[in-house]
């Protein structure tokens, strides 16, 4: 999402002119609600944490409904899905001794 513009949609007509939104009808206001949430949930994986907080933090500058934030936060559990990785099994302590060896 560029951070200067935030989300961008556009209703045009059938001859392709874009619409003002005085003159949209509830169906295209319903369309272009659906296509500016879709931007909140959509995206590549980001490859690091530090690429992710600065897109979370500008996507998080436009969210102002409660459909961007479910899409916002759909979007962030993807995003951490695919930074940290899968959960490895403990490390055994073997090098330290336990309570029962120290006696």
């Amino acid at each position: 999402m560029d951070a200067s513009k935030g989300p961008q949609a556009e209703v045009r007509d059938e001859t392709g002119y874009v619409l003002p939104p005085e003159r949209w009808t509830d169906e295209q206001r319903r369309q272009w609600s659906e296509a500016i949430t879709r931007q909140f949930g959509e995206g590549e994986q980001l490859p690091t944490i530090e690429a992710f907080r600065n897109e979370l933090a500008v996507r998080w500058l436009y969210a102002d409904e409660w459909q961007h934030i479910r899409a916002l936060r759909e979007w962030t559990f993807r995003q951490l899905d695919g930074l940290v990785p899968e959960k490895q099994e403990p490390r055994k302590q073997e090098n330290y001794p336990s309570r029962e060896q120290e006696v």
